[in-house]
């Protein structure tokens, strides 16, 4: 289920991102108080990095391994177990998502039902989340990390401009 899906991912990424951000703060001589904002950063930026790549590997052709996997994904997980009408459907394609007409069928699902829109909902309170952390960080500063942050949202821009006219509504500003 979901709150399975999020414990998973609070162990993966997010540590790495905030134990990187609070040593390079540690090394650069920062605060007390700058570590743990820019670890509180590094959590919030590695849980978007997992569900923007959730949202990559789900479009990517050919099948990413997620597929396979079925329900580490947060956007295939969706459509897996939110109530749609085409969720048979895509249960009996996601099973064949290694032939391509089974998974571009699957992928077009994965629109239509809300799991891309969820996705892009989830990515933009994380991304307004680090931001808020950001700008509140006393940092001397901040230039390097704002780049971080916006590198970060940079793989997503694209993917998400093909199904947004503005992709910009969900990630901010391009660096």
């Amino acid at each position: 289920d979901e709150d399975g899906y999020w414990t998973v991912v609070a162990a993966k990424t997010p540590p790495l991102f905030a134990a990187a951000l609070e040593m390079g703060a540690l090394l650069g001589g920062g605060s007390p108080a700058a570590v743990a904002a820019l670890g509180r950063l590094g959590e919030v930026m590695g849980v978007f990095v997992q569900v923007s790549d959730d949202v990559a590997d789900a479009l990517g052709t050919p099948a990413s391994a997620d597929w396979s996997r079925g329900r580490v994904n947060l956007a295939i997980l969706y459509a897996l177990t939110a109530e749609h009408p085409e969720r048979e459907a895509f249960l009996a394609l996601a099973a064949r998502a290694g032939e391509p007409a089974a998974l571009a069928e699957a992928q077009e699902i994965l629109a239509r039902c809300g799991a891309v829109g969820y996705c892009a909902y989830r990515l933009e309170a994380l991304a307004r989340e680090a931001d808020a952390l950001l700008a509140a960080a006393p940092l001397v500063e901040p230039a390097p990390i704002t780049r971080l942050v916006a590198a970060q949202r940079e793989p997503l821009r694209g993917l998400l401009g093909a199904i947004s006219e503005d992709p910009h509504v969900v990630l901010g500003p391009a660096a």
